[in-house]
């Protein structure tokens, strides 16, 4: 009875270090930590902001004091050659004149959120990957239930306006998605 009690304590020891071992190796893997973000919005601008990451034709990546810079383009799409990274960071949305200066636009989470009706605010922002889909009533589309085989593009969305024309805006979001998956249609077939 004696050796039985022993083994079964050895054993039971023996778990417990593998058990700290495999927790310890999955929390090493899992570092949810990224890379902090500058946003850089043409000054004006109202309406959908689209990014697609891991385009190889894309804008080269750029920093900015260790922050990832995204510059969005004029029609509120950036191609970047930037990979789409998971985690916590720090982010801040700009407004940006053509001569450089910058003014810092606030976020909120939905824009269901309480705020000044007159403020532009960024919201609903998405960050996914959706494989494009096939054609429906000839629009492309972004979709998570579409098989991997048609092809995918890694892509964060988000909204610049005021919090009253978010239903009009989130329509919008919708179509300058639909075009942008559209262009890709060749590239992920």
């Amino acid at each position: 009875m004696h050796e039985s009690n022993t083994v079964d304590r050895r054993a039971m020891g023996l778990c417990k270090v593998i058990l700290h071992c495999t927790i310890a190796a999955l929390m090493a893997g899992c570092d949810s930590r990224r890379d902090n973000e500058i946003y850089l919005i043409p000054a004006g601008h109202v309406g959908p902001v689209l990014i697609v990451y891991n385009d190889s034709s894309g804008v080269p990546e750029e920093y900015e004091n260790g922050w990832r810079v995204y510059r969005i383009g004029v029609n509120g799409v950036l191609r970047s050659r930037f990979r789409l990274t998971y985690g916590t960071s720090k982010e801040k949305f700009f407004y940006i004149e053509p001569g450089g200066h910058r003014e810092e636009l606030h976020t909120i989470w939905r824009p269901t959120e309480k705020g000044d009706e007159e403020t532009i605010y960024v919201y609903d922002e998405i960050v996914g990957t959706h494989a494009v889909v096939a054609p429906k009533n000839g629009h492309m589309v972004l979709g998570p239930d579409a098989s991997p085989k048609e092809g995918a593009i890694n892509f964060e969305k988000f909204i610049v306006g005021r919090v009253r024309d978010a239903e009009s805006l989130n329509r919008i979001a919708d179509r300058l998605a639909d075009s942008v998956a559209w262009s890709y249609r060749e590239f992920v077939r």
